[in-house]
């Protein structure tokens, strides 16, 4: 169960990155830097 919370969680903060990096010159940046994270977190995630 923790590691579906994480998850959900995970896409949450995915989500609201995307949306933050739509509305700025620097979406790229932002994007990488959130799969970065994303993936971080539904690997510890998992593991956890």
């Amino acid at each position: 169960m923790d590691g579906l919370l994480g998850l959900i969680i995970a896409l949450l903060v995915f989500a609201a990155i995307i949306f933050l990096a739509s509305r700025t010159a620097r979406s790229i940046m932002f994007l990488g830097i959130a799969l970065i994270v994303f993936a971080a977190l539904v690997f510890f995630g998992v593991v956890g």
